[in-house]
């Protein structure tokens, strides 16, 4: 089958949205989404080119195919999230909700989040950020310039403050946002993007999964090797520094601090440290309580 062919099984939705939102994986799609219909906003997502069944070199030509269909450009949202934060996020998705999503399993006690130790869970997570194999590792940003061929100096900013940028061409308007940004502005940027007043309705956010816990420990409690965290940043060097003022020594150094292994010395007080402890200690203590209530359920 030949790209035309491709192009040409597309859903018929595909070629009458108003916006794309092709997006990295946990960075707010699904919000984008929704609140893009809720406006009366045609709109899909997409995380990378796969997810249609189109192949490498496929996307502009679906853009053009659009473009002779509509007489008008495609308009196109991604979002750039720091990678540690989106990484952690990408991991709980990936073994905490999909699998339910997916009907592979019957209920959350099923799935590796709920059976796995925390030392289980930051092993596999360490794996398959090593090996780049984590469900959403690549940045859709890059895809998206490698098939239309543009870069980020074809971007220019159009709200500082706000971390909005613009890429225009003759077939389609790409409008790059950071996530932090959209999460604190997400009616105001939207509204900047769309010229119409938008109210939003948030979706898939991870304070309301089930396993909010245990991810919020699992945050404070990941230790990695500094030089995976620095290959992991490597990987995005470009996108970083572009975004954000302070660079991008500033942003891996932070990742370092928050995420990299640390000695008891260099916790910032004896409460920070304790703290961590309590955090492990008290996920031993919770596996052991639902396996004594799973056994006196048999």
């Amino acid at each position: 089958m030949n790209s035309i062919d491709r192009i040409n099984k597309l859903e018929d939705d595909f070629m009458e949205i108003d916006y794309l939102v092709y997006s990295a994986h946990k960075t707010g799609t699904q919000s984008l989404v929704e609140t893009l219909q809720h406006n009366d906003l045609k709109s899909l997502h997409l995380h990378q080119l796969q997810n249609l069944g189109l192949k490498k070199g496929d996307f502009q030509k679906y853009v053009e195919e659009y473009v002779k269909k509509n007489n008008r450009k495609l308009k196109i949202l991604t979002v750039f999230r720091e990678p540690m934060e989106r990484q952690i996020s990408s991991f709980f998705e990936a073994y905490g909700s999909e699998p339910i999503r997916l009907d592979k399993v019957k209920d959350p006690t099923e799935t590796i989040i709920y059976k796995y130790s925390f030392k289980q869970l930051q092993r596999k997570f360490h794996i398959e950020l090593a090996t780049k194999t984590l469900m959403g590792y690549r940045e859709s940003i890059h895809e998206i310039c490698q098939e239309l061929g543009i870069s980020l100096r074809d971007f220019k900013s159009i709200d500082e403050t706000k971390k909005l940028f613009l890429c225009e061409t003759e077939s389609i308007t790409l409008h790059l946002i950071e996530f932090h940004e959209l999460i604190r502005n997400f009616e105001s940027i939207l509204t900047i993007i769309t010229k119409v007043p938008i109210t939003s309705k948030v979706a898939n956010m991870a304070d309301a999964k089930w396993y909010k816990d245990v991810y919020h420990d699992f945050k404070m409690s990941l230790a990695l090797p500094q030089k995976l965290i620095s290959a992991i940043y490597n990987d995005k060097r470009g996108i970083i520094d572009f975004i954000y003022p302070a660079g991008f020594e500033s942003k891996e150094s932070q990742a370092m601090g928050k995420y990299g292994k640390k000695s008891k010395s260099t916790f910032r007080s004896y409460w920070d440290y304790s703290h961590l402890i309590w955090i492990q200690m008290k996920h031993k203590i919770t596996k052991r309580m639902k396996n004594i209530i799973q056994d006196n359920l048999r």
